[in-house]
């Protein structure tokens, strides 16, 4: 069986002040990032999923949010995996 690693969704309008706050973010956030460590590790593949709002003034997911204090280990635009 293979493995890899699927991240849906870790946007910073979901996190601490985001426009769409939800519960319990920062310990969703330690275990993806623990998750992404160990894959990365081990060299398992990591895929990054996102929806991105594209419009020029979105009023939720924008296309170049601002990196959360809550999540600055996680940008998927810097991410390679």
């Amino acid at each position: 069986m293979k493995k890899a690693l699927i991240l849906i969704d870790i946007q910073n309008d979901y996190f601490s002040g985001g426009r769409f706050e939800l519960n319990r973010t920062d310990a969703a956030a330690q275990n993806a990032q623990s998750a992404l460590a160990l894959f990365r590790k081990k060299g398992l593949p990591v895929f990054h999923v996102q929806h991105i709002n594209q419009n020029p003034e979105p009023p939720f997911l924008s296309l170049i949010p601002k990196v959360s204090k809550s999540i600055p280990w996680y940008h998927p635009y810097l991410v390679k995996s």
